[in-house]
């Protein structure tokens, strides 16, 4: 109950601290979807007069493994909503119901 409650709340906070922060999500940006080669998973690339961002969904409640190769461009392995640092080596691991959002090196 109240941990549930206590953790859905920091992550709504980061979500927004996160969001206020990058002004790559701005309206005026253009989308692009980019499909993977795991059903379920796919990349939105915001590139615009602001920067890029590179966000990762897994729509699927299973695990994906994606080759490194499969992502838009050289991302820093560093989740911009939670702040967590992910394990990128060949081959990315991307949890069930994942959202990640992702700055290009």
């Amino acid at each position: 109950g109240r941990d549930i409650a206590l953790q859905l709340s920091a992550r709504i906070t980061r979500l927004a601290t996160a969001r206020k922060s990058l002004p790559q999500l701005h309206a005026s940006q253009s989308s692009t979807v980019v499909m993977t080669s795991y059903n379920g998973v796919f990349f939105v690339v915001r590139d615009g007069d602001r920067g890029v961002l590179v966000e990762v969904y897994n729509m699927s409640p299973d695990p994906a493994v994606l080759s490194v190769d499969e992502f838009p461009c050289v991302v820093t392995p560093v989740d911009l909503i939670s702040g967590d640092e992910l394990n990128f080596g060949d081959q990315v691991h991307i949890p069930g119901f994942a959202s990640w959002w992702l700055l290009p090196r």
